[in-house]
């Protein structure tokens, strides 16, 4: 899916980026991408300055810092953070309407050519097992270099889903190390082996 902004000559295209994620994630996850979409400048430089986010966990929480702790970044292609947030500060990310965030750095994509930004976060290690995590994003706010002039739209209408997400509970599993066989031990010797096990963890 694309969807585009247009005035004039110059035009931004986003759509979800084929290497946004998709599949399963552990309880704790840090600086985990819950989502990548591509921008696309045609016509004239582009200068991005206002996204919306929304992060969706299926209704099974209420507010960012209930899901999410750390911090919840948007991130260039390269790894710079242009937002910075943390759950606290913004619980209505979570389960709403995409809400409107400016960019701490405004940056430009040249006619002709991309971007990447990816919403990055850190999950709680208390969320439930099963949980299913989205993200959307729209591009609010741009700024066409030659034309000289801003254009709106994006919001929630025109967000733009990530895949999903699956939350795997963490587990530890014990067994006994099977390379380690019955044996006869003398009484009073040093540094004897008498059991191995083997320590697998889950998600």
């Amino acid at each position: 899916t694309l969807n585009s902004l247009t005035i004039g000559g110059g035009t931004l295209l986003s759509s979800r980026a084929t290497t946004s994620p998709s599949g399963n994630i552990s309880q704790g996850a840090k600086n985990q991408t819950m989502g990548t979409w591509k921008l696309e400048a045609t016509g004239e430089a582009i200068e991005v300055r206002k996204v919306c986010l929304d992060l969706d966990t299926g209704g099974t929480v209420t507010n960012s810092d209930n899901a999410f702790t750390g911090t919840i970044k948007v991130v260039r292609s390269g790894g710079s953070s242009v937002y910075t947030t943390s759950p606290a500060a913004s619980p209505g990310l979570v389960n709403a309407a995409c809400d409107e965030v400016t960019l701490s750095s405004y940056f430009t994509i040249p006619a002709g050519g991309s971007e990447t930004l990816s919403v990055v976060v850190d999950i709680l290690s208390t969320l439930a097992g099963g949980t299913s995590l989205t993200s959307e994003f729209a591009v609010n706010e741009y700024k066409r270099m030659d034309t000289n002039d801003l254009v709106t739209g994006g919001g929630d209408a025109n967000a733009l889903a990530s895949n999903s997400l699956t939350v795997l509970a963490s587990s530890l599993t014990v067994t006994s190390n099977t390379a380690v066989t019955s044996q006869t031990i003398v009484s009073g010797s040093p540094k004897t082996k008498i059991g191995s096990f083997v320590l697998q963890a889950g998600a």
